[in-house]
């Protein structure tokens, strides 16, 4: 797949490294760039494998971490030989540091007419906002993602996982993806950019269109859906069970005794349901509260319709559908022994092989400057410039 391809990758945080992530697990050589104090990730959360935060473990596999102070000069000059090798350049600084490190679009040309740059900014390279701090929550909160999430009289929820900042990484892949595959026709220097604020919107494709198109804001509906009900989850003995009977809604009503609504004409108009909502949703939770939630879920998958559990993260892995999946993965790692993690997505035909089973030689994610020492004699640098680079500090190797 991406085998010979060297990235450089200057982010930190999410967005950045689950982007690098992804291109390292197609097979792409990733040199992850640190300060001396290290990713802001490898202090980040309270919880821990061993010495290393799950945070970081679970965005830095197949990569190699080479420590460089950006603020020296010696620094300055082991970046620019490490773009001049590369094919690309990930950073997610923001707007104008690039330059102010000395790294302009003008001189990365220079230093390398083929190489192809993604930044990954909050707002984008030229908004008016290009100087503000941003991360996921202001990514969930501007595009208009955690308006849409929570009770109807509640607040805006943003969502309990970092989505604005994974489906800004997942762009900048794509991105990345598609620039890669277009310069075999064009060798020429690409520069590409992906924002949070113009991820998670495009994201909200089909509550933006009906906005835009009726002028009606969409607003919070708990965990339903504004275009159609039920599309929801609805409570069982035992815990929730998620249903989706939009053109099912007659047999849905017999299947849990509901005849009354069963035999009102009226509601097979979905409009009609959707001024009702709050009725009707409390009459099925009355219903579905019979039920337990494995019971319910085979009752109405053998009636063939759109439903499933509720899974907490421990009911998620403990699922058959991801254990046949593979979806969960284990790697080694020097300073925790073996660890797990969640595979990407992808898979692979013929054989249906996840990119575990597709590279082998996995790399579970780097100590702080680990692979210092190979990236700089890579790199064409000789041992006494390394030792001079090592002792003014410009470099550093900290393995462990």
């Amino acid at each position: 797949m991406l085998n010979g391809i060297r990235v450089v990758d200057l982010s930190r945080a999410v967005a950045g490294p689950y982007c690098t992530q992804l291109l390292g697990d197609f097979g792409a050589d990733v040199i992850k760039v640190e300060p001396p104090n290290g990713d802001m990730g490898r202090a980040a959360g309270l919880s821990h494998v061993g010495t290393q935060t799950t945070y970081f473990l679970a965005m830095n596999r197949n990569k190699r971490s080479i420590v460089i102070d950006l603020r020296t000069e010696g620094g300055r000059q082991v970046l620019a030989r490490l773009v001049a090798r590369a094919d690309v350049l990930v950073e997610n600084f923001r707007p104008g540091v690039m330059d102010r490190l000395g790294f302009s679009e003008a001189r990365l040309k220079e230093l390398n007419a083929k190489l192809i740059v993604c930044s990954i900014s909050g707002y984008g390279q030229d908004s008016p906002y290009r100087d503000r701090k941003a991360l996921d929550l202001i990514g969930q909160t501007i595009s208009g993602l955690a308006s849409l999430t929570g009770e109807e009289d509640g607040p805006p929820t943003p969502a309990g996982a970092p989505l604005a900042d994974v489906l800004t990484g997942l762009n900048a892949c794509i991105a990345v993806l598609a620039a890669l595959a277009s310069r075999k026709d064009n060798e020429e220097y690409k520069a590409v950019e992906v924002s949070l604020l113009s991820s998670t919107l495009s994201a909200l494709t089909i509550e933006a269109t009906s906005y835009l198109n009726t002028g009606q804001v969409p607003g919070r509906h708990g965990s339903a859906w504004f275009q159609t009900f039920p599309y929801d989850v609805f409570p069982t003995r035992d815990g929730w069970v998620a249903i989706g009977a939009a053109g099912d809604w007659q047999r849905l009503c017999t299947l849990l005794g509901l005849e009354d609504l069963a035999a009102r004409e009226d509601l097979l108009d979905m409009r009609t349901r959707l001024k009702e909502r709050q009725a009707l949703k409390a009459r099925l939770s009355e219903a579905t509260r019979r039920f337990t939630t494995q019971d319910l879920v085979e009752e109405l998958q053998a009636a063939d319709m759109l439903s499933g559990p509720v899974h907490d993260l421990a009911g998620v892995f403990q699922d058959p559908a991801v254990q046949e999946a593979g979806l969960r993965i284990e790697l080694e790692h020097p300073a925790t022994g073996r660890f797990a993690s969640v595979d990407s997505a992808p898979r692979f035909w013929p054989g249906g092989r996840s990119l575990q089973e597709w590279q082998k030689g996995r790399q579970s994610p780097p100590l702080l400057g680990e692979h210092t020492l190979e990236i700089l004699a890579e790199a064409g640098f000789d041992p006494g410039t390394v030792e001079e680079l090592c002792r003014s500090n410009a470099v550093a190797y900290l393995p462990g």
